[in-house]
């Protein structure tokens, strides 16, 4: 916390500016990874549900 206080105090503000980009990039790093996993998910119960009804490809 000590960090944005300095940083507000004086007039650099690209520290602040940085964080957020890196903050965003995680962000948009950890969504990527769930929605790789969900449709992964996805995408394994159609094929057991293939293999239920007897429907192999």
């Amino acid at each position: 916390m000590q960090r944005f206080i300095t940083n507000y105090s004086g007039q650099n503000f690209s520290g602040i500016n940085e964080e957020i980009v890196w903050m965003s990039i995680g962000l948009a790093v950890t969504i990527a990874i769930l929605i790789t996993m969900a449709l992964c998910y996805l995408l394994h119960q159609n094929c057991k549900k293939r293999h239920e009804h007897g429907w192999h490809a």
